[in-house]
């Protein structure tokens, strides 16, 4: 398989694994303390648009959501997007 072949096929793997991944008590309690350590860095303030770049499969966008007006996440990954999807309920998705 050529390596662009498999930079394609990495985030479909990723998305497959997810429940693996953060099946765990552990892998969530770690999840959770890593959001609040990133939320931590950024500043309170409700009426701002947030772009969470690399967005990924989207663990961070709730707790973004719940403290913004707008959320952006953008990912290079369709699939990571569209597992995304299943956290939000206001944010925007792009491809980029």
């Amino acid at each position: 398989m050529s390596s662009v072949l498999k930079e394609i096929e990495l985030p479909r793997t990723l998305v497959a694994e997810k429940k693996i991944r953060y099946g765990f008590d552990f892998s969530q309690y770690y999840h959770e303390w890593y959001n609040r350590t990133i939320l931590e860095c950024l500043v309170p303030s409700p009426g701002h648009t947030v772009l969470d770049c690399g967005c990924g499969t989207g663990i961070l966008l709730p707790s973004l959501e719940k403290r913004y007006r707008r959320i952006v996440g953008l990912d290079l990954f369709i699939d990571n997007l569209l597992e995304a999807r299943t956290f939000i309920r206001r944010s925007s998705l792009l491809v980029w």
